[in-house]
């Protein structure tokens, strides 16, 4: 079901058609909901998750808490991507603050960007693979038997990343013709 506003010009009509068959054809999905990554890019939005237990990084004391989810994560704890201290790592950055690692079995927060906040971020076969770059011996997993995320050298149990899916507003010259969005089944062009 399409949407469009009397508001919009012959052109902005035909814009945001082009942006929603776009959309239904790249993105597949609602904005705002979180789908897993099998990579990752500066800019983006990620969610850390244990998935096959459905829990969700929603906060940090020492370690990472896992909270429930159902459906997809509700990005109870979004971490926005950065380029991380050195050449090939990332950060992942919650409001003022960065991911980090300082010792031991631990997942803690960091107010700047430096080795302990950085990270080697891999993926293969739906799993994300996050090495810290200050000691790459420790992975960033899920312990199933004390639950909760942190950095370990022994094998626990791999997490995931899911990304938020973006928006878009069509734009031409300077003017704004409208939003597109995406709500279930039903494509709203205003």
């Amino acid at each position: 079901q399409f949407t469009i506003s009397n508001q919009l010009t012959a052109i902005g009509k035909r814009l945001a058609m082009v942006l929603t068959m776009l959309l239904i054809v790249g993105i597949g999905q609602a904005w705002g909901q979180y789908t897993k990554a099998s990579s990752i890019a500066v800019g983006d939005v990620v969610v850390l998750v244990y998935e096959s237990g459905k829990k969700e990084l929603s906060s940090i004391s020492s370690y990472g808490v896992g909270t429930s989810y159902s459906g997809t994560p509700a990005g109870l704890y979004e971490l926005t991507v950065e380029a991380g201290s050195s050449n090939g790592t990332f950060s992942l950055k919650n409001g003022s603050n960065y991911l980090s690692w300082n010792s031991g079995d631990s997942l803690a927060t960091a107010t700047s960007k430096n080795a302990n906040s950085s990270w080697i971020i891999t993926f293969s076969n739906g799993n994300a693979t996050i090495l810290n770059a200050q000691d790459n011996s420790r992975k960033l997993q899920w312990n199933a038997s004390s639950p909760r995320f942190a950095c370990y050298t022994s094998s626990q149990t791999a997490v995931q990343l899911y990304k938020k899916a973006a928006s878009i507003t069509a734009k031409s010259n300077n003017n704004t013709y409208g939003t597109v969005s995406l709500s279930g089944t039903t494509i709203t062009a205003t």
